[in-house]
């Protein structure tokens, strides 16, 4: 096939592609919103005196 019957394909069929990726986009944000949410956090703490005295 040359690329001018891969633009016919293209333009006839293009609406398939949107219909996809309209579809994928809704059942990831579909997925998304039906999940649990899980809160983490981590923290490092680093501690220094700036002067020998304070310790």
């Amino acid at each position: 096939m040359d690329l001018r019957e891969y633009g016919r394909v293209l333009i006839r069929r293009g609406w398939i592609v949107i219909v996809v990726a309209i579809v994928g986009a809704l059942a990831a944000f579909l997925f998304s919103r039906l999940q649990t949410p899980i809160y983490r956090s981590s923290i490092t703490l680093l501690v220094q005196a700036s002067r020998p005295s304070d310790y």
